[in-house]
């Protein structure tokens, strides 16, 4: 490993590999599982080294400066890290010279990293272990030295742990496994650290190339989930080491995540006497493979603990969260594999959800996940919204046309239309006469609902004649005009009646400037008084469902990214949690927008509060569509 600076024959403009780099920033990130005694770099024989600066001084500098700011960090929310880790140059990289096996090396006195590890193996009462990650003459040499002068205690405090010096499968074949760079670098001490472990001599673990070809291979792709190490210093050497083929190169992690043992492979899976045999290889690649998301994550986990900084925005959050849709932590579960806009009911043993936009509505039970189709008994020109009324029956939205050619005239305000749906499904929905821009918000506690045709936010309440729904009671509650400033004249959308009285109502108005902001608004029944809750006009916060006690809503907000490059807001969404008592504070509760790729949207909480039910979407992809129902378990 060296200053990748340093010009050289490398695909990548440099004289030494820079996958070492990133292998070594996922090492200090790792640094509280090791005891760590001494690093060297610079074991090299690439001839721009006999003339490159100290590479010590570059290590300590480029990785020791990175780690000291990171590491504060890391120990107060993971401790064990140690304050400092330094780094030695290695003896031989200015002259880089390779392994003789007729010299017995008893003088060492010009090779200080080799009698460094020698004093070390000499006062330790543990096992030292030796990671190789590129050529093996510094070993040999210490080998053939120890056995020379009769040190075979030193020997016996050693355990070598070789990355890709053999490999039946990769650059190796099968009848020359050591054809790989790695022992190319220096055959004769490749060949002589290989015969002294087949003689039992040494202890000598070849891990092959199931660094490269397990945990590099399998891992996650795309500069969006790897951009997230890039809030650390360590993190953002190891996201820009060596990122090639869509993914971050550090193939000679496999030597200390083999050592750690409990991440698919460990030494026990691994022979120590040298041999690689071909079957050993595969299955330890395939296992690898099938570790790499978690190994990666680990790191991720890491690296957001690692560069956590207190947001300007005020919000709480958690520390070293990732959220995905292929690997969710133990609080989230998948509900559906399809659907969005999820609700629950009033019992809280179902989820109402749309299959898709201008589509049909099902129902799931929580219980026994029998999913039950609610639309398909007529015909329909597609549904944009399901909810539950109070009483149980359904209430949906969608225009009484389609026009494939032109799909989203369905949805515009004069076009979309309020339905009920009997709860026995024994009929077709009945219109309620009514058009609506948007969502609508709906009362768990009662009848009631409210709706926007612009400039004004309407208010009726669903009655029954003769078992007919109706609406009644419908009036004008304010409109644009009458809201406060700064957000006076924005457009709005309601969102949710207060529990538990109803008093109020909770919705959005919303600002089409250039990134689009919005804000919680509340509009008290009593009063009048129209107020806003999440006091950020410069912010995305749109209100999505009350929880049940009254005291805070769930609010898909921008916090974490606000104007962020040339987005639209609502493309970097995630779930927080606001307080309904004036005083603006937030708590984030997702974290999928923290990977370029994904947001969550369109949260329920469920009626006893323990639950929320929501959706993920690709970063881009139109408000409202999701790609299946998850659930949030609030108590764990």
């Amino acid at each position: 490993m060296s200053d990748r600076n340093i010009k050289g024959q490398e695909k990548e403009g440099s004289a030494n590999d820079p996958d070492d780099i990133s292998a070594m920033a996922g090492y200090l990130l790792m640094a509280n599982e090791f005891e760590t005694k001494g690093i060297v770099v610079g074991s090299t024989h690439r001839k721009e080294h006999k003339t490159s600066p100290d590479q010590a001084a570059w290590a300590n500098t480029f990785f020791g400066d990175a780690y000291r700011q990171d590491v504060v960090n890391l120990n107060k929310f993971i401790g064990g890290y140690p304050a400092n880790i330094t780094f030695l140059q290695s003896s031989i990289k200015e002259s880089a010279e390779r392994f003789e096996t007729s010299k017995n090396y008893e003088d060492l006195s010009t090779y200080k990293s080799i009698t460094d590890l020698i004093k070390i193996a000499k006062t330790e009462k543990d096992i030292i272990n030796v990671l190789i990650w590129g050529s093996t003459t510094e070993p040999a040499i210490l080998v053939k030295h120890c056995l020379t002068t009769g040190n075979q205690k030193v020997l016996k405090k050693l355990r070598f742990i070789a990355h890709w010096t053999s490999s039946y499968w990769h650059q190796g074949s099968m009848d020359k496994p050591e054809n790989v760079a790695n022992c190319r670098e220096d055959a004769a001490a490749c060949a002589y650290m290989k015969d002294m472990a087949k003689k039992g001599k040494i202890d000598y673990y070849e891990c092959g190339a199931i660094g490269q070809h397990g945990i590099v291979s399998g891992s996650q792709k795309g500069e969006a989930y790897f951009n997230q190490f890039k809030t650390s210093a360590v993190g953002k050497i190891f996201a820009e080491g060596k990122f090639a083929h869509n993914s971050v190169d550090h193939s000679d992690a496999a030597s200390y995540w083999a050592l750690l043992g409990n991440w698919g492979v460990s030494l026990n899976d691994i022979k120590s006497n040298g041999i690689n045999t071909p079957e050993i290889e595969k299955a330890n690649e395939e296992k690898f493979t099938t570790w790499s998301h978690k190994i990666h994550n680990e790191l991720l986990r890491r690296s957001k603990i690692a560069g956590y900084v207190t947001n300007p925005d005020g919000y709480t959050q958690k520390v070293g969260v990732i959220h995905h849709p292929d690997f969710l932590p133990n609080t989230i579960t998948r509900l559906t594999d399809f659907g969005e806009r999820a609700a629950f009911s009033p019992d809280g043993r179902k989820v109402a959800f749309m299959n898709k936009t201008f589509g049909d509505a099902y129902e799931i039970d929580l219980q026994t996940k029998q999913i039950k189709p609610l639309t398909q008994h007529f015909y329909h020109y597609g549904f944009q919204r399901v909810h539950y009324l109070s009483n149980g029956d359904y209430l949906l939205t969608g225009a009484d046309f389609f026009e494939k050619d032109n799909p989203w005239k369905a949805r515009k305000p004069e076009n979309c239309q309020v339905w009920i749906l009997k709860k026995d499904l024994k009929s077709p929905p009945t219109p309620l006469g009514i058009t609506l821009k948007e969502g609508i918000a709906i009362s768990r506690n009662s009848l009631k609902i409210a709706w926007v045709q612009d400039p004004n936010m309407y208010y009726a309440e669903v009655v029954y004649e003769d078992g007919k729904p109706k609406l009644a009671n419908k009036r004008v509650l304010f409109s644009q005009k009458d809201l406060p400033e700064p957000v006076k004249d924005w457009k709005l959308e309601p969102q949710d009646f207060r529990p538990t009285l109803d008093n109020e109502l909770i919705f959005n108005a919303h600002f089409e400037s250039i990134i689009y902001e919005a804000e919680v608004m509340g509009f008290n029944f009593e009063t009048g008084e129209i107020k806003s809750y999440s006091k950020r006009p410069d912010r995305y916060d749109e209100p999505e469902t009350i929880f049940p006690d009254g005291k805070s809503i769930l609010v898909e907000s921008n916090r974490h990214r606000p104007k962020y490059k040339n987005y639209k807001s609502w493309n970097l969404i995630d779930l927080y949690r606001l307080l309904l008592d004036g005083s603006g504070k937030m708590e984030r509760l997702t974290y999928f927008n923290d990977n370029e790729n994904f947001k969550a949207s369109n949260p329920v909480v469920s009626p006893d509060g323990k639950l929320l039910a929501f959706q993920y979407a690709q970063l881009d992809e139109i408000t409202g569509i999701g790609h299946g129902i998850l659930i949030m378990d609030l108590n764990k």
